[in-house]
């Protein structure tokens, strides 16, 4: 029989690991992105290999999205307590070339945004994607510091993309995984301890220049970094079901 203490703990923990699942699967634009935790990093390789990315909770892309774009690029993230790892999903960029009214060929792009939250309306962090004409990935920051720490911050960064079939399509598209080491350069608690402090913000340009981004621009999305691994979850209702089932058996053990 479990003690009245030991109970009320495993209570709890059911009810707050659900209510942080529920919270991220029901929103596909939120202000607030759970990022679970990994111990064994993804490969930084423009694939979306097995296994890799099953424990990150999926978010679209889908604020600044015109008509012709049927389904908006999602983005997942993981964390180690140092570096924060990333999986984009572009359907819409097949690779194909555009060329916009100054005869730059876009090959799709990414540019994530970092803010301190003591002043949010304010980016700290600019790190863009970008292809070049080999689809090859490149890497650029631009940051309110030193140019010595945007150097730094830039050599830890990694990033990869390809045109792949995925887990949930069979045509071949755009992938993005890419690695950046938060701690200590950008933020000056391991991620675990620092998870209100970071604001975050992903723009997407795919092949015909369309622009996705996960909030408006006069917005800005928080980071929370998880001290566990956090399931995908696709159907809320299982989640629900699965909650109740564990809280049910946690009672009926208790009156035993």
């Amino acid at each position: 029989m479990a003690s009245p203490r030991n109970f009320l703990i495993l209570t709890l923990i059911v009810c707050s690991v659900s209510l942080i699942l529920i919270n991220a699967g029901a929103q596909t634009v939120t202000t607030t992105v759970a990022v679970g935790v990994t111990t064994q990093p993804p490969s930084i390789d423009g694939r979306w290999q097995a296994g890799e990315w099953e424990n990150a909770v999926e978010y679209n892309l889908a604020i600044g999205s015109i008509s012709n774009v049927k389904t908006s690029p999602t983005i997942r993230l993981l964390h180690d307590n140092t570096t924060l790892y990333g999986l984009i999903d572009v359907p819409s960029d097949s690779g194909g070339s555009y060329t916009d009214s100054n005869g730059h060929i876009n090959y799709g792009s990414v540019m994530l945004t970092f803010n301190n939250f003591a002043n949010t309306t304010q980016p700290i962090i600019w790190v863009s994607l970008e292809t070049d004409y080999k689809q090859l990935a490149g890497v650029g920051v631009i940051c309110q510091c030193s140019t010595q720490l945007a150097a730094e911050i830039k050599s830890h960064t990694s990033a990869s993309t390809g045109l792949t079939t995925t887990s949930s399509s069979n045509a071949k598209h755009r992938i993005w995984e890419f690695s950046l080491q938060l701690y200590p350069n950008i933020t000056p608690k391991p991620l675990t301890q620092n998870a209100s402090s970071i604001g975050f913000n992903a723009q997407v340009s795919d092949s015909e220049d369309n622009q996705m981004s996960l909030v408006a621009a006069s917005k800005v999305a928080q980071l929370s970094f998880a001290a566990i691994p956090l399931p995908d979850i696709t159907n809320i209702a299982v989640m629900l079901s699965f909650s109740m089932i564990v809280f049910l058996l946690l009672l009926r053990k208790r009156r035993i």
